[in-house]
């Protein structure tokens, strides 16, 4: 795949990924801090945060924080820069990108190839299949490079 169509796609995730933010944010006050559903959505945003953060980051190098995206990503960051073990911090954003997934299959199932519907399902299908592979990449990265505590015992 060239550089150019990774691009394309990589801009196509992202803009499915800022959009199920949006939404997410936008529906976030009708529920009830402490319940079930407001913690879904919390765990959702953050982790659409991080496939953002992580696309952005593919597309346009180390991206330039807003003040809304460090907030949602600075646990995240944090990590990076510390002895955590990051790989774990990041595979548990991969449930609410796994389900975002699946519930767009589902969803696909009620409506013909042909229709709108199942289009813009499978746009956002695309941006989660990217966004896992995102994450999952970054954890391979992790895994490969020698950690803070082997870097200080190099030097």
């Amino acid at each position: 795949m060239s550089s150019e169509s990774e691009n394309i796609k990589l801009e196509a995730a992202l803009k499915e990924v800022t959009s199920a933010v949006r939404r997410c944010e936008k529906i976030k006050p009708k529920f009830a801090e402490g319940t079930s559903q407001h913690s879904l959505l919390k765990n959702r945003i953050q982790a659409l945060r991080i496939a953002e953060y992580l696309m952005e980051r593919k597309l346009y190098g180390e991206p330039a924080a807003s003040s809304e995206k460090e907030a949602a990503c600075r646990d995240f960051l944090q990590i990076k820069t510390s002895d955590r073990p990051i790989c774990e911090e990041l595979e548990k954003t991969l449930a609410p990108i796994r389900s975002i997934q699946h519930k767009c299959q589902a969803g696909q199932k009620k409506h013909e190839v042909s229709t709108k519907i199942y289009q813009q399902l499978q746009k956002q299908i695309d941006a989660m299949i990217l966004a896992e592979d995102l994450i999952l990449n970054e954890c391979f990265g992790m895994k490969s490079a020698p950690s803070v505590k082997e870097e200080h015992r190099m030097e």
